[in-house]
């Protein structure tokens, strides 16, 4: 089928080829994943003796981001080769042709690459070596940036850390390509989360955060679905700043809308079964997309520490680790009216890993926590908890915390051993897993 890669290439294995004249033909080589492609019958000339055979064509419409996918191409490719590619734009597929499958309809890929349940197959892409060209196409920009990144793999680019000097560009003067491959991501958002990216930098240092940008794009680790699962519960009352703070006074005029700890009502956690709260967390839910139109998600987790509410009303609903889902499960119910293929978004961690006794809401993503778990339950028994109550799952993985690695080198400690995740990480997609991340 098309979901056969995980499209999560943590570590690979880089090779030099300074004699590669042809990739595809007869017999197709196995690809990074481990997999055989389908070879076309003749190979695509690209290059001859250091000077380009093709031009790259995109469509006249292309979006800036097309048009900058296309100058990277080009450039890889005079790297590879000494030679010079031009980029041009044409509505006949034809050279090394980058675009979406609207720019360039083949209705043979229709089926291929059909989007499924809102975000399965906005990234999926193919590649396709006949007729004396190359098709690099996507269903979206970032479907088509992923197979032009992809035919550079398959060529013998790699892109192991950040920077150029992580960089391996095969030498080639001559290069042929004969090689396709339809595919779409398993999981739909894929993140690492580099949490000391934004340090100020000195003069001349290099930007870290654009390096991960292009690195993230070059190993095809821009996402479709964009996550938001943060703590979110003590930020509430604050947010908005740039609309006046519109919660600010009414959460200072009803203390009842927090938790009830010791006798006293005390935030940051709230009082979920407090009509007058449920009414204002779902107006925060709606004004975010307001604000911000084009996200996927807004986040209702709770404040990262104790401080469940203990009124009688809250009591009721059973134990306190229950009581964030209850009032996200409100929230998206009222989102499934007012702002249908949002998502709201919520870790499962620390003492509130366990799942409620009822299902979640369809438009409900929770992500697991494979760290700071206070549950009974293993992490392996959570997750298929988990996968019996919602509809979208994800994993935050821990790679570096020094309270469980002490700052091992990778792979000397349970959290960040790479080989078990990249095990794991196959164990994970056999379910309903569609995002996975980690620190």
């Amino acid at each position: 089928m098309h979901t056969r890669s995980l499209w999560l290439r943590w570590l690979v294995l880089g090779l030099t080829l300074g004699g590669l004249t042809r990739i595809g033909a007869a017999s197709a080589p196995n690809t990074p994943e481990g997999l055989t492609l389908v070879a076309s019958k003749e190979t695509v000339a690209i290059a001859r003796d250091g000077k380009a055979l093709l031009s790259i064509v995109i469509a006249p419409e292309s979006s800036e981001e097309m048009k900058k996918t296309a100058a990277e191409l080009a450039g890889y490719l005079k790297r590879m080769t000494g030679a010079e590619f031009a980029v041009k734009q044409g509505r006949e597929p034809e050279g090394i042709t980058l675009g979406t499958l609207t720019q360039f309809p083949d209705d043979t890929l229709k089926e291929a690459m059909a989007v499924r349940d809102g975000f399965d197959g906005i990234e999926a892409m193919a590649i396709r070596s006949d007729g004396g060209r190359i098709r690099l196409l996507g269903n979206t920009d970032l479907g088509a940036s992923h197979a032009a990144y992809r035919l550079l793999e398959l060529m013998g680019c790699r892109w192991f850390f950040m920077g150029s000097n992580w960089e391996i560009v095969p030498q080639a003067k001559d290069l042929s390509f004969g090689l396709n491959e339809c595919d779409r991501p398993r999981i739909w958002s894929r993140r690492y989360g580099f949490t000391r990216m934004n340090h100020k930098r000195e003069e001349g240092e290099v930007d870290s955060a654009l390096a991960f940008q292009r690195w993230e794009k070059a190993n095809r680790m821009e996402e479709s679905l964009k996550v938001n699962c943060a703590h979110a519960w003590h930020a509430i009352p604050d947010a908005f700043k740039l609309q006046g703070y519109p919660f600010k006074k009414e959460f200072a005029s009803h203390p009842e809308y927090f938790a009830l700890v010791d006798g006293k009502r005390m935030p940051p956690q709230l009082c979920v079964a407090n009509p007058g709260l449920q009414k204002v967390v779902v107006q925060y839910a709606q004004q975010y997309f307001e604000v911000n139109p084009k996200a996927d998600m807004v986040s209702l987790d709770a404040a990262d520490q104790p401080g469940w509410c203990t009124c009688a009303d809250c009591a009721k609903l059973g134990p306190p680790s229950i009581q964030p889902f209850y009032l996200a499960n409100l929230v998206a119910r009222e989102l499934q009216k007012s702002h249908p293929g949002k998502y709201i978004g919520l870790l499962a961690y620390s003492w509130r890993s366990d799942p409620p006794d009822f299902a979640m809401e369809p438009n409900i993503f929770i992500q697991l926590t494979a760290g700071m778990n206070a549950s009974k339950l293993s992490f392996d028994e959570l997750f298929k908890a988990w996968g019996e109550k919602c509809r979208h799952l994800g994993i935050y993985e821990y790679f570096s915390y020094w309270e469980m690695d002490r700052c091992l080198l990778p792979g000397k400690g349970p959290q960040n051993n790479l080989s078990g995740f990249a095990a794991r990480m196959r164990r994970y997609t056999d379910h309903k897993v569609i995002q996975i991340g980690g620190d």
